[in-house]
């Protein structure tokens, strides 16, 4: 068997889309953001920024939810707030944002 090594890099976009909508949005969000430009531009996608969900984002513990929080915060919500039709958050997180 002739195994193919693919990097995420070279995939075309809407591939890479479609393997996003598949994860949660607020991870995917999280983690490419900031990464290069052509992920920039894919995660800008109404559908990923339609769902953030930063009341309960999966299985974080205390420090994970705050460097979370703090990322989304200070660089991934400005950059995309003009976007954002619904954003879910908890209360004490309010004021930061």
């Amino acid at each position: 068997m002739n195994l193919s090594n693919v990097q995420l890099m070279e995939l075309p976009d809407d591939l890479r889309l479609t393997i996003f909508k598949r994860l949660e949005s607020t991870d995917v969000l999280y983690s490419l953001f900031g990464l290069n430009t052509r992920f920039n531009q894919v995660i800008r996608d109404p559908y990923l920024i339609g769902k953030i969900n930063l009341i309960n984002p999966g299985d974080y513990v205390s420090t994970q939810m705050e460097r979370l929080i703090d990322r989304f915060c200070l660089e991934i919500l400005p950059s995309i707030d003009d976007l954002i039709p619904c954003l879910q958050v908890r209360s004490t997180s309010m004021e930061r944002i």
